[in-house]
């Protein structure tokens, strides 16, 4: 899975969980730009997990890092990778 296929699926759970297409960049964050609520918030993560078969640690959800859309991408291409690599 390559950085636009992820960037991809992470557009698309963000769709899923407003209903709607929203155009956002790399740099974008979901709260603090007004597109999620922490309730949407949450939606949205547990929308990416089933897509893409990742799990987001718990212990990092309050930090707010998962709702810039360039960190997002980074986890779960590095989550990927360690699946590969057999971690």
């Amino acid at each position: 899975m390559d950085h636009d296929a992820v960037l991809g699926h992470v557009r698309e759970a963000l769709a899923a969980t407003l209903e709607e297409a929203v155009a956002v960049g790399p740099e974008t964050n979901l709260v603090e730009e007004g597109i999620l609520d922490s309730l949407d918030g949450m939606r949205f993560l547990f929308e990416i997990e089933k897509r893409v078969n990742v799990l987001f640690p718990e212990e990092d959800l309050d930090d707010g890092r998962y709702f810039v859309v360039e960190n997002i991408v980074q986890f779960i291409l590095e989550a990927k990778r360690s699946e590969v690599a057999g971690g």
